[in-house]
């Protein structure tokens, strides 16, 4: 069975929109979701406060109306995904680097956060998965990035099937 978040990425870049989220200076690295399943197993499942966690745009959190409507339209992407994100699903995190200097950097579930987040929840179950074994996965060559962004007619058919 094909999943649609299996295709799903974590880039690390800096942008003016997110911030600086590199790993290495003045270079994109990519983390393909498909490459860490291994790693979510129940050993890995955590509950977590959710204050100890970095997320892109949390620079721009703020629990008032001006963040609600930058959490469901700008910030967080389409409003479909959004009121999809499934809060039973924990997210993947790592206590890897980020701007925020926090313990924990996420890697996949910002919308399902930002939904615990706007109904006053905090903490959730998260995959905790450690920084030291997952980050020699981060690509960095662009050709492979590319190579691996780009879906195979199969896949695309594959992902509009489920």
């Amino acid at each position: 069975m094909v999943l649609k978040w299996f295709y799903g990425a974590h880039t690390c870049e800096s942008d003016s929109m997110v911030g600086n989220w590199n790993i290495e200076l003045n270079k994109t690295h990519v983390l393909f979701l498909e490459d860490i399943l291994d790693y979510l197993t129940k050993d890995n499942l955590k509950k977590i406060n959710l204050k100890h966690i970095a997320w892109k745009y949390k620079h721009r959190y703020h629990k008032d109306k001006t963040s609600i409507r930058i959490i469901k339209e700008l910030a967080i992407g389409p409003k479909d995904r959004y009121e999809e994100a499934d809060i039973n699903c924990p997210g993947i995190i790592t206590n890897g680097p980020n701007p925020f200097d926090n313990k924990y950097r996420m890697l996949d579930g910002r919308r399902r956060l930002c939904k615990r987040l706007l109904n006053d929840e905090k903490e959730g179950l998260f995959y905790v998965l450690p920084w030291e074994e997952i980050k020699s996965l981060f690509v960095s060559d662009p050709k492979i990035i590319d190579e691996r962004m780009t879906l195979s007619e199969e896949e695309m058919n594959n992902l509009k099937e489920k």
